[in-house]
């Protein structure tokens, strides 16, 4: 009598229903292929332990079609183990493929455990059904292949400090079919309890949720390695009495076949007065699926958070896409939509988006990664705390490096302040100057990173012009008051020649270790770096004013080369200003690729009257700076003979071509998209 009324209870109610078998305690029940009972044993007297062949129920059993029934109590264990399970029995009052149970409700209550092994259960209502009834009890059921049904797929339910647990190897899929509110999984938790379902697969449900959380109090644990999919992704209905529980989930990716966003996470209305303890987007664990050659990292270069022993993030949370091995990551995807943004520190960055589904890979070199600190062989038991009054050039050295020499800085924040003017700009700054810094800083207005960078960035140490190596120099000495190490230094050299901007450079320094630690000797706030990083920043636009550096602008060397190259002249001092100073500026428009059509396909260029070889040739020198190779040149004047290719599609072909780009990313400056022929 009493199976009849739960199933008639609303579905917002069920939770609060102890959720148990209305069979006869301590029997396990199965038939064989050839459809007769094998075994029937009660476990109250005595352990049980059944093996079945498949098992494919004609037979009812007070009503109730189940292919595998396991209970026990008393202190015993009840084991069933079986293969494949299917149970269609039409005029059955209810169907399940798997019930077990451990501990009773009825008149006294014990506890028992109850172990159940099998492969595929197929079954035209509920697949598996697990239950734990009494402090102690322990019910566990593995499905070694898929769960398909058409009412639940899954439920797992304690109504004690006990345990149900459900661990299915496939998929599980609840179908159209039998009447009701169709569920995948379903986990109840209540009185201490601890329900959990393990399905590494998919949940898929037609028309229904594809896992629901409900019941009372907390102790709810489901983990899905593949999708869950539903009219409903997630839905909640537990209820608690006083304070929220501790239901987890952990699961790749939620879908909604409605394709609504609002779907993907609904709570529905308690019980009563109790409150509903939301499992959302927000405090779900997303598994972040990568391939093994990728090492992915929390936005602070933190390893991930885990769950289940998979990677695992949150909504909204930033990861940090890094390789093994200390390779770099040249270019990474999502499900195979390649990721186009990079953090601070120039590593390419993924935000976790709503409903997870986060399948990374990467293009991968062998050249060394960034290290987030530019330090990545510090003092085995380094000094931390960097002297108050500090010598700017601890290690001098025959290269030019900083080398001010300043008088000692006081302490505290018109410290640090000074010590910013002594390094960056090369001198002592006037008292009202360290004021006006001092007290922003104080006052909280920027941080103390902040004030470094206003002095990074300022056009009076911007027009030092220094090259990449010196710019590193001042960095290291600046920001960590110390020389460079050849190991560091070389790593931020090559990312800034492979197109980052010295701002993501910047930003890298003011947000490691070593910088904290400079700041915590002056008693001055860190901040969290600069508010804005661009991908295209600050760049070399003159020759570098280091006393005895031999190295100019690439941008200007560019500029002076396309003038002496394409037009056999040396340009005057405005025409090189022009396009320095537009592509410093990124201008909008005014791309890389733009400045090369203005020469090669300007008026001054068509009246040198260059034929096909010579204009090939020109590309050469003027675009690659160098002489021709043997197989391109003749590849390129054949395109150009034949017409295959135009000479605007030729010259998109050079512009296009990583030689190119290379140089482009050498001088900071944008590529731009390809010349459309006019």
């Amino acid at each position: 009598m009493k199976k009849h009324l739960m199933r008639r209870i609303p579905a917002a109610l069920l939770g609060l229903v102890t959720a148990v078998s209305m069979m006869p305690p301590g029997v396990v029940y199965a038939t064989d292929s050839n459809r007769t009972v094998v075994a029937e044993a009660n476990a109250t007297n005595g352990d049980v332990t059944v093996t079945a062949d498949n098992v494919t129920p004609t037979v009812r059993y007070n009503g109730d079609a189940i292919g595998v029934l396991a209970s026990a109590q008393d202190g015993k264990t009840a084991t069933a183990t079986v293969r494949d399970i299917n149970v269609n029995i039409a005029s059955a009052d209810f169907q399940f493929g798997v019930r077990a149970y451990s501990g009773d409700d009825w008149d006294t209550y014990t506890a028992g455990t109850v172990v159940v092994n099998c492969g595929n259960v197929t079954c035209a209502e509920q697949g598996i059904s697990a239950s734990a009834e009494y402090d102690g009890s322990s019910t566990t059921i593995h499905a070694s292949g898929d769960v398909q049904a058409t009412l639940c797929g899954v439920d797992a339910g304690t109504s004690a400090a006990s345990e149900a647990k459900v661990i299915v190897d496939g998929n599980v899929t609840v179908t159209v079919g039998a009447n009701g509110e169709r569920t995948g999984v379903s986990v109840n938790a209540s009185r201490g309890g601890n329900s959990s379902v393990e399905v590494d697969g998919n949940v898929t449900t037609v028309d229904g949720a594809g896992v629901q959380f409900r019941g009372r109090y907390d102790g709810n644990d489901v983990l899905v390695t593949g999708t869950v999919s539903g009219s409903k992704g997630i839905l909640t209905d537990i209820a608690y009495y006083d304070t929220p529980g501790t239901n987890k989930l952990t699961v790749w990716k939620v879908t909604a076949t409605t394709g609504s966003a609002d779907d993907l996470f609904v709570k529905r209305v308690a019980f009563r007065d109790y409150q509903v303890d939301d499992i959302t987007a927000a405090n779900t664990n997303y598994i972040v699926h990568h391939t093994a050659d990728l090492a992915p990292l929390a936005a602070n270069g933190a390893a991930l958070a885990t769950s289940h022993g998979y990677s695992v993030a949150k909504e909204g949370e930033v990861i940090r896409i890094t390789a093994t091995g200390g390779k770099t990551v040249v270019k990474a995807y999502n499900a195979g939509t390649e990721i186009t943004t990079k953090d601070a520190a120039g590593f390419w960055c993924l935000t976790v988006p709503r409903g997870g589904g986060i399948s990374l890979t990467a293009d991968i070199s062998d050249a060394p990664a960034p290290d987030p600190d530019p330090d990545p062989n510090p003092d085995p038991d380094p000094d931390p705390a960097p002297d108050p009054d500090p010598d700017p050039n601890p290690n001098p050295d025959p290269d030019p490096t900083p080398d001010p020499d300043p008088a000692p800085e006081p302490e505290g924040v018109s410290g640090f302040v000074t010590r910013l003017y002594h390094v960056f700009l090369d001198r002592t700054p006037e008292p009202d100057e360290v004021e006006g810094w001092t007290t922003q800083i104080v006052n909280g207005t920027i941080s103390a990173g902040q004030a470094a960078a206003g002095f990074i960035f300022s056009p009076e140490f911007i027009n030092r012009n220094m090259c990449n190596a010196h710019f590193l120099d001042y960095l290291y000495l600046g920001l960590f008051n110390r020389a460079a190490d050849d190991a560091g230094k070389d790593g931020w050299t090559f990312y800034l020649d492979e197109g980052w901007s010295r701002e993501m450079v910047v930003q890298g320094f003011l947000m490691s270790p070593e910088f904290f630690n400079l700041c915590e000797a002056y008693a001055v706030n860190p901040g969290t770096g600069l508010a804005n990083v661009p991908a295209l920043g600050t760049i070399q636009t003159d020759h570098c004013t280091i006393a005895g550096c031999p190295n100019d602008a690439p941008v200007k060397i560019m500029v002076v080369s396309l003038y002496d190259t394409v037009f056999g002249r040396v340009p005057s001092q405005d025409e090189v200003d022009f396009w320095v100073n537009h592509m410093a500026a990124h201008t909008p428009g005014v791309t890389a690729r733009v400045m090369v059509n203005t020469f090669l396909n300007g008026a001054e260029y068509s009246n040198l009257n260059r034929n096909n070889a010579e204009y090939v040739t020109d590309l050469y020198h003027a675009i690659f700076n160098r002489e021709p190779d043997a197989g391109g040149f003749n590849g390129w004047l054949n395109d150009l003979d034949t017409g295959i290719k135009t000479r605007e599609e030729v010259l998109n072909g050079f512009t296009g071509s990583p030689e190119f780009i290379d140089q482009c990313h050498h001088a900071g400056i944008e590529i731009g998209g390809e010349i459309e022929a006019q």
